[in-house]
């Protein structure tokens, strides 16, 4: 994949992300968009360790390309109660 593609995909992944988290994020919902958040962290792992068949990504270097391009966190947009 190249970076052009890698950047344009990282992108439409947080509007994604953004998009969910507006939809879901309500009150009396937060467990289950922070279920989601955890479950996106794993499934980019996956994704990004079997990228490249050089070299194996472990979870410390991932968390590092994390610190550079964060996923956008939970966040309850609309109060219910």
């Amino acid at each position: 994949m190249s970076l052009f593609l890698y950047e344009k995909s990282w992108k439409f992944d947080i509007i994604y992300k953004e998009g969910h988290y507006r939809y879901y994020g309500v009150s009396g919902n937060f467990q289950g968009i922070v279920k989601f958040y955890r479950y996106v962290v794993r499934a980019l792992y996956k994704m990004l360790s079997r990228r490249s068949q050089r070299r194996y990504l472990n979870w410390e270097r991932y968390f590092k390309k994390l610190k550079r391009k964060p996923i956008l966190k939970p966040k309850l947009y609309t109060s219910v109660w």
